[in-house]
Parts: structure tokens; sequence; C-alpha cells
């Protein structure tokens, strides 16, 4: 199971640069709530859909004891950093291909 231990704080894309794609002024401002939620919803959907991640988000993985192997894969990978696994306090190496 994969728990999400600490969201993230910073979407790949700015209200800005979605309000420029849409064509909205900027000093437009009585939707931008309805923009950020709407840019969290993308990004999350992109998420779940691919499995890639695209802002640093911390995760908590606890695998079945189906799922237990020599090899493992991950349920999600990172897109644009690195990934680190850390095992009691332990970093492993991890190959992300």
């Amino acid at each position: 199971m994969l728990i999400v231990k600490t969201p993230a704080t910073v979407e790949p894309v700015t209200r800005a640069e979605a309000k420029r794609h849409a064509r909205i002024f900027e000093g437009y401002v009585t939707e931008d709530g309805d923009i950020d939620f709407l840019i969290t919803a993308a990004r999350v959907k992109f998420e779940q859909e691919s499995g890639y991640i695209l802002s640093e988000t911390e995760y908590e993985w606890r695998p079945a004891a189906s799922e237990l192997a020599t090899v493992m894969r991950l349920p999600i990978r990172p897109y644009l950093s690195d990934l680190a696994i850390v095992d009691d306090g332990d970093t492993l190496a991890v190959d992300t291909d």
C-alpha cells in the first residue's frame, strides 16, 4: 500500500502559466482558487494514471506479504528528480530504469 506522508507543496505548472495558456488576464483574480485546484487535480490524475511523480512528495510504501520478493517494482517512479528509498533509516540504492 502506498501512503502519502508529505504531499507536494509546489506544482509543476504555475498559476501564471495556466492563466497564460487559458488566455485569462493576469489582473483577473476571482477564479485563482479554481485554477489552483485544477492544476493540482491535473497533476494528481497524471501521477495516478502514469505512475510518474511530477512534484516532490514523500510516500510510505508497505508491500503486501505476497509482494515480498528479492526484486520488487515500486508502484511509482520519479519524473524530474532522483528517488531515495529509506529502510529503517538506511538509504538503499535504487535503479530507476
